[in-house]
């Protein structure tokens, strides 16, 4: 014997019952799950302003560009990539820096762009250098584009061209 299911029927059958069990997913499961979610982020939030403000009081200078002896230094894209280069080891004849003209809007904050190319460097030592710009030396230095070029014939030799934005 074979049964012969309709479509539109089984569409009716089966309507009722997806709209009838969705609310009462929605309440039993989705938002005490988002709820409990929730919280969690803010636990998090938290912990991360108490972090930042441990951080500032620590170490209040890495707010500034300021020099060992506590002189407010005006930020330079050559000298910046020279100390970060330095610190990641990539020697000054492995990059070149191409400043841009400083963006100066009416209305909002000022930037300065550069784009730095760097040969001959390993994955890890390139997002060394990133980070080091970003995290440690200059807070304001943000690292908006990255791109990676094989280099021939060497398994772990890039070319980088990195594009920067230092907001003042």
């Amino acid at each position: 014997m074979h049964l012969k299911v309709d479509k539109n029927k089984l569409l009716f059958i089966l309507l009722p019952i997806v709209v009838a069990v969705w609310p009462l997913w929605l309440a039993l499961a989705a938002l005490p799950g988002a709820k409990q979610n929730w919280q969690g982020d803010i636990k998090k939030l938290s912990a991360a302003r108490d972090l930042m403000s441990a951080i500032i009081v620590l170490d209040p200078d890495r707010l500034q560009n300021v020099d060992a002896k506590g002189r407010l230094e005006k930020f330079e894209y050559p000298v910046a990539v020279n100390k970060i280069a330095s610190a990641c080891s990539i020697s000054p004849a492995n990059y070149k820096v191409n400043v841009l003209t400083d963006v100066r809007p009416t209305s909002g904050q000022a930037s300065q762009n550069a784009i730095v190319s760097i040969e001959k460097v390993s994955v890890r030592t390139a997002v060394e250098f990133v980070s080091l710009g970003e995290l440690r030396y200059y807070p304001n230095l943000k690292c908006i584009q990255l791109s990676l070029k094989k280099t021939r014939d060497q398994k772990d030799s890039w070319e980088v061209d990195l594009t920067f934005t230092h907001y003042e």
